[in-house]
């Protein structure tokens, strides 16, 4: 069933990408930059292993690969900001946890501060209460933009300006639709999950973070 409803998803997100850009004539191009076919773009896009950026004027379709490991090169300095934006709700010691909304697309436009999803919302609840059992970190909702954010109401999450831009600096050169995570190892070394993903999938890369 979580199969089929995961399969549902990404073909209602392919047809809202479609919509968006139906009078352009659209190209491809695999995670490689080699041009492919609309059919082998989907079947790509099918496998969970890729996500999509639109990254230019012509409204060419990239592929991506969806879960990405690095290290970042200047811990000391990344952690001398997030301390002095995020306050004393960062531990440098701790894994760091992050859910980035790059602003509205055409997976989340939905999400307009008028109404917002309270699902979303349980969805996040859901996504902390299982990384709490997992061991003990920091987590943030960062965003780039924050249009279509609702904050101030009882229930909903803090979300904090992208501190200097380092976020998107470091992790998100592109547009990456939905949210993205960035799960950041103490000793510098990351795993990011770009585009919209289930909670399994957040908790499952936490785990495997230590062994990077």
């Amino acid at each position: 069933m979580k199969k089929i409803l995961t399969l549902i998803f990404f073909l209602i997100t392919i047809n809202c990408l479609f919509c968006q850009i139906q009078n352009s004539k659209i190209e491809y191009f695999d995670e490689l930059g080699k041009k492919i076919t609309q059919d082998q773009y989907v079947e790509k896009i099918k496998s969970q292993k890729f996500t999509t950026i639109v990254t230019d004027t012509t409204n060419n379709v990239h592929l991506t690969q969806k879960i990405q490991a690095g290290k970042i090169t200047n811990k000391q300095k990344f952690d001398s900001i997030i301390s002095r934006d995020f306050g004393n709700k960062y531990n440098s010691n701790l894994p760091l946890v992050i859910i980035y909304y790059p602003g509205r697309d055409y997976c989340n436009k939905a999400n307009n501060g008028k109404k917002w999803n309270p699902i979303k919302n349980r969805y996040y609840n859901e996504l902390e209460k299982g990384l709490r059992k997992l061991g003990k970190h920091n987590m943030f909702y960062v965003y780039k933009s924050n249009n279509g954010l609702k904050e101030g109401n009882k229930g909903y999450k803090k979300w904090y300006s992208d501190p200097d831009g380092i976020f998107e600096k470091l992790f998100f050169k592109y547009h990456y639709p939905c949210n993205s995570y960035i799960i950041l190892k103490p000793d510098a070394k990351y795993i990011a999950i770009y585009g919209e993903s289930g909670k399994e999938k957040v908790w499952e890369m936490f785990q495997k973070i230590n062994n990077l």
